[in-house]
């Protein structure tokens, strides 16, 4: 994976990453295993994004419609 400053995150997309949900293998209260989901805390400019990372991030409404592929018009 690349990190946040390799794919220039903030300047290509205007919007300030925050944090990352990973789903990762886990174990249940019963012990079995199933997947989870952990919050990674507060991203740094070093942090890499792996596939299937459900990204949050903080910026105005148009540069998150234009992130998400939604047409204005």
């Amino acid at each position: 994976g690349l990190t946040l400053a390799e794919i220039k995150f903030k300047e290509k997309y205007d919007l300030q990453p925050i944090t990352v949900i990973r789903e990762h293998e886990g174990k249940s209260v019963f012990g079995q295993p199933r997947q989870m989901e952990k919050v990674l805390g507060l991203l740094s400019d070093n942090f890499i994004l792996k596939a299937g990372d459900k990204l949050l991030f903080f910026g105005s409404t148009r540069a998150i419609e234009k992130f998400i592929g939604v047409d204005e018009g």
